[in-house]
């Protein structure tokens, strides 16, 4: 008697004893219409460091800096509320390309705007990126178990060189003038942990880890900073299921760390929403001094 093929697949997946979360996305051809979808672009990266000790950012832009070509897409690949998101490809690698469309004003967003509010969007990356890893080293030396496959997505600026693309919404005639922020392109699955505003309670691992986080930035920070939106995408890297932090938002005692940000009040409204849970305890995972 045969055996059907699925009952062999069904017996072959029995016999697996964990099969890790699936990360596929399957490649979809789409026919040709004979009409371009991308670019050809310039690009000349920004030089950005973060000093281990002190956190503090600095972006600078070489007049002499190296060009690289690539190709980015014309059609919008991801939007959210301020944001478009496009394909982009230097060389081999792929990465999303940043742009803002909305800064909470009537008019257009000029080339000058978007590339102030993408250097404090890179800032605040890079600073969240400085936090967690002071966050996860005092977690070890106290002994306090936290979900460790938790990342923050790596970020740089580019300027394209020469007629900007059609994907930037500039004019032509402002050159070397389309600003993006560049990460590393990523699986569009995204779990939210907290708005703007408002921090549900979570009683998981990784939700716990992360309003610790915010509540130790807040502390570590003198007070002067705390994360809100925080989100992620899921991956496997390493072989490891990591979550990958991307556009967190903060709020500052000036206001003025980006889009989103809503001045001390906020800091301290949203600080004491992470720290807390629905009966008003403090959160179990807990790094200050006993």
């Amino acid at each position: 008697m045969k055996t059907h093929p699925t009952q062999n697949a069904k017996q072959v997946t029995s016999q697996v004893s964990a099969i890790p979360p699936s990360t596929f996305i399957r490649t979809r051809h789409a026919s040709s219409t004979g009409i371009d979808t991308t670019s050809i672009v310039r690009v000349k990266k920004a030089h950005t460091t973060c000093d281990k000790e002190t956190g503090e950012v600095d972006i600078e832009w070489p007049e002499n800096g190296r060009i690289d070509n690539g190709f980015i897409d014309k059609n919008i690949f991801a939007s959210g509320a301020t944001k478009h998101v496009y394909k982009l490809s230097i060389g081999s690698d792929h990465y999303v390309a940043k742009r803002f469309f909305e800064i909470g004003s009537d008019a257009e967003v000029s080339a000058s705007e978007n590339k102030d509010y993408l250097e404090r969007e890179l800032i605040c990356l890079r600073t969240a990126g400085w936090f967690l890893a002071k966050f996860q080293t005092l977690a070890k030396e106290r002994r306090i178990e936290f979900a460790g496959d938790v990342i923050v997505s790596e970020g740089f600026l580019v300027c394209e060189v020469g007629t900007p693309s059609p994907a930037s919404s500039l004019l032509p005639l402002e050159e070397d003038a389309a600003v993006w922020l560049v990460e590393p392109r990523r699986t569009k699955s995204v779990q939210k942990f907290s708005g703007t505003m408002i921090h549900p309670h979570r009683n998981d691992k990784l939700g716990k880890t992360l309003a610790a986080f915010t509540h130790f930035v807040y502390e570590f920070s003198g007070e002067e900073l705390v994360f809100a939106d925080m989100q992620g995408s899921p991956m496997t890297i390493g072989g490891r299921d990591t979550l990958v932090i991307f556009d967190p938002m903060s709020h500052s005692h000036e206001a003025d760390s980006g889009i989103g940000d809503h001045g001390n009040s906020s800091s301290e409204r949203n600080d004491k929403g992470n720290n807390s849970d629905s009966s008003g305890e403090h959160d179990e995972l807990d790094l200050s001094d006993e």
